[in-house]
């Protein structure tokens, strides 16, 4: 009998999977001070889930998007902010009220070396691939047509094929960050066995930012699946503050370094 659970997979996917080493040309694209026309943007979101017994979770969530850093505020108190202008990732946890901070320097080293393992792990690879019965990076984002209003806003509907099966509503006329998609792949420890870099990159081709998703992840017979809508959109100036660390936060060693 197949196993569904449901848990948060947040739509951005900052936390949903490893993925393997960015390149260098998009470090040195975020060292650069990447700039973008977007002007702030504030998204509160809900995502529902149920578990193996009926039961229906409901958690919320803000992103904030900025001219050069941007920010995912989580219910468990882990929250991420990206500083495009600094070229660093922070992550915060409010309830231990600790930080860490990455560089792009030491991201490029950690890079470095996941790209001297993998030439190591040919053989896992291929073993990981047999078991999840699926090639693991191989994903398409295909736009089906006009979809259904969010938060007041019009959205197209697209669909993503691959090892995580999505639909996604998008607002056109809310405008993603240029720098989004490429921070989002440096925001989360790479893994030398999965190389998802595609996802993203096919994501670019999505026009707006996301306001629906609908995500589900078959695997050895099991169904991940959670459904994550924007209730509404802000778009007025952020607070500096709100990408800053709190000055009574004690810093601790990064565990993306680890």
């Amino acid at each position: 009998m197949k196993t569904v659970r449901s848990i948060r997979i947040p739509y951005r996917l900052i936390a949903a999977f490893s993925l393997m080493a960015v390149s260098g040309s998009i470090l040195t694209a975020l060292a650069q001070n990447v700039q973008t026309d977007t002007g702030d943007l504030t998204l509160h979101e809900t995502t529902t889930s149920r578990g193996d017994t009926g039961t229906v979770q409901t958690l919320t969530s803000t992103n904030y998007f900025s001219r050069n850093a941007m920010r995912r505020a989580s219910p468990d108190g882990n929250d991420t902010i990206i500083r495009v202008d600094e070229g660093r990732i922070i992550m915060i946890n409010r309830e231990a009220r600790t930080y860490s901070s990455v560089t792009l320097q030491e991201l490029n080293q950690m890079l470095e070396k996941t790209a001297a393992e993998t030439a190591e792990t040919d053989a896992q690879k291929e073993a990981v691939r047999q078991m999840m019965g699926q090639m693991m990076d191989s994903f398409t984002v295909t736009k089906v047509g006009p979809g259904e209003p969010v938060a007041g806003f019009k959205t197209e509907k697209y669909v993503v094929k691959g090892m995580m099966e999505m639909e996604i509503w998008a607002a056109p006329a809310l405008k993603v960050p240029d720098y989004y998609y490429d921070a989002l792949k440096m925001s989360v420890r790479p893994n030398p066995l999965f190389d998802v870099r595609k996802l993203y990159d096919e994501f670019k081709k999505i026009d707006g930012m996301t306001m629906k998703t609908i995500a589900t992840v078959k695997m050895m017979n099991m169904e991940i699946a959670t459904e994550t809508v924007v209730t509404s959109v802000e778009r007025k100036p952020i607070p500096t503050s709100t990408f800053a660390i709190p000055a009574e936060y004690k810093q601790v060693p990064a565990a993306i370094l680890k």
